[in-house]
């Protein structure tokens, strides 16, 4: 056989090779391809990411220590969006700048709305200032149009949320749906154990009462039983009037109030007003996890600062 020959069949074998090889015929098999998702806030995405570690890896809007209730929508984030094949969020509620988006460019996509899942533990808004003459704080169960948002700072909250989320995964992505399984059984025991631990840490605080800026930790008071008296404003980007400050600056001096925490981003003047020179201490409580790195692991760090916030200030100056 002449050179020439046998270089045309050796270059023919290479080529035949190479076709079975792209058709899988002679290599292993590749996994599931994961869907695409994405999750609107840091809490969100961090438990999506958890349920589905091991298959692939959510996209995130809100990044850092951008608003949930004012972000302008990037071209990275609208192409995100069109190619999503789930959507994950709270709502109108909260995410309002997205609920144009979602209809126009997320159209083919699932949507999952967090207010909406069966079973979850939904409380009304408080007003801002003292929510009632004996210290009780205040708790209304709400329905998801009319509901507080902020539903993933109760962790047994969070549990149903990561059960609707490997439902979702499941439904779009059956050949994954073992590992989404066991991702949320798994993530279920981490969030037990998150209240146990949260719970033990804060019960010696119970009685402590305190004052927020606005209303956003109703669901973390609830669960772990913390003494909440009042909100400073109505909402966050709201400053509250003069008389709102001169009756809640009177309860701080009348010695009824043993801290008052602040939103990220909060004044520091604003909270020295009310505080003056009573010596009562504050902290910043943060619900979406500003500095924190996105991840699985996000979530559980964020409900931990939070904790360890609550206990310096409500331990006193």
């Amino acid at each position: 056989m002449d050179k020439r020959r046998l270089g045309l069949i050796k270059t023919l074998y290479i080529i035949i090779a190479a076709a079975l090889v792209t058709a899988g015929v002679g290599a292993p098999r590749l996994a599931a391809e994961a869907p695409m998702v994405v999750a609107s806030i840091p809490p969100l995405h961090s438990l999506t990411a958890g349920v589905m570690a091991g298959v692939g890896t959510p996209a995130l809007i809100v990044r850092g220590a951008a608003s949930a209730h004012h972000h302008v929508l990037r071209p990275s984030e609208a192409r995100a969006l069109h190619r999503a094949e789930i959507v994950i969020w709270i709502g109108e509620a909260l995410e309002a700048f997205l609920a144009k988006p979602i209809k126009s460019l997320a159209g083919k996509a699932a949507i999952v709305k967090m207010l909406e899942t069966p079973g979850l533990r939904l409380l009304a808004p408080r007003k801002g200032g003292l929510w009632a003459s004996d210290g009780a704080p205040l708790a209304r169960r709400a329905e998801p149009g009319d509901a507080d948002p902020h539903v993933w700072l109760d962790p047994e909250n969070a549990k149903i949320m990561v059960g609707a989320i490997g439902a979702a995964l499941a439904a779009k992505d059956p050949a994954n749906g073992a590992l989404y399984g066991a991702n949320v059984r798994a993530l279920t025991r981490r969030l037990d154990a998150l209240a146990a631990e949260l719970g033990a840490q804060l019960e010696p605080f119970r009685a402590v009462p305190f004052l927020v800026y606005h209303d956003g930790f109703q669901y973390f008071e609830k669960r772990f039983g913390l003494d909440a008296r009042g909100a400073v404003a109505s909402a966050p980007e709201q400053k509250p009037g003069p008389r709102r400050m001169l009756r809640l600056r009177a309860l701080i001096e009348a010695g009824r109030i043993g801290c008052i925490f602040a939103d990220p981003g909060t004044p520091a003047s604003l909270i020295h007003a009310l505080t003056g020179e009573t010596g009562v201490p504050s902290a910043v409580l943060d619900p979406l996890g500003a500095g924190l790195a996105p991840g699985p692991d996000l979530y559980f760090a964020l409900m931990r600062a939070n904790a360890r916030a609550f206990v310096r200030c409500l331990s006193g100056p």
